[in-house]
C-alpha cells in the first residue's frame, strides 16, 4: 500500500507535467468578438491594362474589446468547369500583409494591389483575400473562443484598352496664411482610369470682389496608380499679398483637358503670428502594440501627433529611456512636418540590452512649444521567448516533483533499515553516533582568514560623490 509521502511525490509529479504542457502551449487572450468583411471586390470597370498596377482598399471591420492578432493572406481560387475565369492570386499583394496586431476599433482599411503581367491574356479572373482572428478566450463562463475567418472574392477583368479618366470629387480644404508664410490647400483626386495618371492642378486667386485674377499657379500632382484616390496637399510658399480676403478656385487637368473645377473657397492673409500653432500628441507606443519583448531585440517607439492648429507644424520627438526605475537613455528623432489635421508619426529605434520593465517616455517639440508627455511600458525578458518562462517553471516543477519522490524513497529506505537488527548500542553503532556526539559538543566556527599583505592595504569602500556606489545593472 502506497504511502503519504509517496502520494504526494506522485501529486506532485502530476501537477508538474500539467504545468509542462501548458507552458508549451499557451492560451490566447484575446476576448470573443465577431469579424465582419465585403463577400467581393469589384475590379472589373473599367478593366485592369496588362503591365500595370491597379489599387484599391478593402474595408473590413472587428468588434473585440481588446487589441487582437489579425492575419491578411492572399488565397488561390479554384475554378470549376465552366465558370470561364482563372485564378490570379500571384497578381496580388496586401499591405498590411501577414500577422498584425489590430486595434479595437470598427473600421480599418487594407490596401490592395493587383500588378498585371504583360503577357496576361484577356479575360476574367479571381483571386482571395483571407482575414483570420486567432482564437482566444470566450467570455466568462462561455468557454474557449473559436478562429475568427472571412475572405473576400476580387473580380478581375484584364483588358487590352487604354482608359484614362481622373476624377476630382469631394469640396477641397482652403486655409488661411501668414504674411510670407506657406498657404495650404488639399485637392481631393482620384484615378479612375486602368493607366498611370499624372493630373496638373491650376490654381487661381482672386481679389476679394472675386473680379480680378491676381496669382495663377500650376501644380503637377503626384503619378497615381489605376485604382488610388486621396486628398493631394499644394504647399505654396509666399504669396507676396498684402492682408485681406481672398478667393481661389481649382481646375483639375489631364492631358491638358479640364476634367474637374471647383467653385470658389474663401482665405486670408493675417499678420505673422497670428495663426495658431497646435499639436496634440495622442500617444507613445512599441510598434506593433508589442508589450514584451527579448534581451537584445530592436523595438521602435512611435509618438502619434495630430496637428489641431491652423499652420504645418515641424515636430521632433524625445524619448526618455529608463530601465527598472533607472533612466539610460535620452534620444531625438528627425524633425517631421505634419499638415493641418493631420495626423504623423515619429519613430525611434532602440535595442533593449537586458532583461528588466523599460518606461520610454517623452513629447514632441515643434517651435518654440511642446506637447503633454506620454509614456508606455515594455517588459522584456533575458534573452528567452516570450513563453520562454512558462517553459522554465515548467521544468522547474518536474524537478521538483522528482526530487520529492527520491526523497520520499530514500526515508523509506531508511524505515527499512531501522527495521533490521542494528542497534545503537553494538559496536558498529557506537562508531556512527560518536562523531556527531563529538559535533554536538564542539561545534566549529568558521573564521576568515587573517588579512595578508594585499588586504592589509586596502582601506575602506569609497563612495562616488552624490551617494552611495551605484548597483550595476
Amino acid at each position: 500500500m502506497p504511502t503519504a509521502g509517496s502520494v504526494t511525490a506522485r501529486a506532485l509529479l502530476v501537477l508538474a507535467l500539467v504545468g509542462l504542457v501548458t507552458a508549451a502551449f499557451p492560451v490566447a487572450a484575446q476576448e470573443g468578438g465577431s469579424l465582419g468583411f465585403p463577400p467581393t471586390l469589384d475590379l472589373t470597370d473599367p478593366g485592369l491594362l496588362k503591365g500595370q498596377t491597379h489599387r484599391a482598399t478593402l474595408h473590413y471591420q472587428v468588434h473585440y474589446d481588446d487589441p487582437v492578432e489579425a492575419t491578411f493572406d492572399v488565397v488561390p481560387r479554384t475554378p470549376q468547369p465552366g465558370d470561364g475565369w482563372t485564378d490570379a492570386s500571384a497578381w496580388v499583394t496586401l499591405s498590411p500583409g501577414g500577422t498584425q496586431t489590430v486595434p479595437p476599433t470598427e473600421d480599418h482599411p487594407l490596401d490592395v494591389a493587383v500588378r498585371v503581367p504583360a503577357n496576361a491574356a484577356n479575360g476574367e479572373y479571381r483571386a482571395g483575400v483571407r482575414i483570420r482572428v486567432a482564437p482566444g478566450d470566450g467570455p466568462e463562463g462561455s468557454g474557449a473562443g473559436v478562429e475568427q475567418s472571412g475572405t473576400t472574392i476580387l473580380v478581375l477583368r484584364v483588358t487590352g484598352d487604354e482608359v484614362k479618366r481622373v476624377s476630382s470629387q469631394g469640396a477641397p480644404e482652403v486655409r488661411d496664411t501668414e504674411e510670407r508664410g506657406v498657404w495650404t490647400l488639399k485637392v481631393p483626386l482620384s484615378n479612375d482610369g486602368n493607366v498611370r495618371a499624372n493630373p496638373h492642378i491650376k490654381v487661381m486667386v482672386w481679389d476679394q470682389m472675386r473680379t480680378t485674377v491676381l496669382r495663377t499657379l500650376w501644380v503637377n500632382s503626384t503619378f497615381l496608380d489605376p485604382g488610388e484616390a486621396g486628398s493631394y496637399t499644394l504647399s505654396l510658399s509666399d504669396l507676396g499679398l498684402p492682408i485681406g480676403q481672398y478667393w481661389a478656385t481649382m481646375e483639375v487637368y489631364m492631358d491638358g483637358v479640364m476634367v474637374a473645377a471647383h467653385s470658389p473657397h474663401t482665405f486670408d492673409v493675417v499678420e505673422e503670428g497670428a495663426l495658431k500653432r497646435l499639436l496634440q500628441l495622442r500617444t507613445i507606443h512599441v510598434a506593433g502594440g508589442e508589450a514584451w519583448a527579448d534581451a537584445g531585440d530592436l523595438v521602435e517607439v512611435e509618438a502619434i501627433v495630430r496637428n489641431i492648429g491652423e499652420l504645418p507644424v515641424t515636430g521632433v520627438f524625445k524619448l526618455k529611456v529608463a530601465r527598472d526605475g533607472k533612466l539610460l537613455d535620452a534620444l531625438e528623432s528627425d524633425p517631421l512636418e505634419v499638415a493641418v489635421s493631420e495626423d504623423g508619426a515619429l519613430g525611434l529605434f532602440y535595442e533593449v540590452e537586458k532583461a528588466g520593465k523599460y518606461n520610454f517616455s517623452g513629447h514632441v517639440r515643434y517651435g518654440s512649444k511642446v506637447t503633454d508627455e506620454r509614456w508606455t511600458f515594455l517588459n522584456v525578458e533575458g534573452g528567452s521567448s516570450g513563453a520562454g518562462w512558462l517553459l522554465a517553471l515548467g521544468a522547474t516543477a518536474v524537478a521538483a516533483g522528482v526530487a520529492a519522490m527520491l526523497v520520499v524513497g530514500k526515508r523509506r529506505r531508511g524505515d527499512d533499515n531501522r527495521g533490521r537488527r542494528d542497534p545503537a548500542g553494538s559496536r558498529r553503532g557506537r562508531q556512527r553516533a560518536a562523531p556527531a556526539r563529538r559535533m554536538a559538543a564542539k561545534p566549529q566556527v568558521r573564521r576568515s582568514a587573517a588579512p595578508g599583505p594585499e588586504r592589509a592595504k586596502t582601506g575602506p569602500a569609497r563612495t562616488r560623490p552624490g551617494g552611495p556606489p551605484k548597483r550595476r545593472s
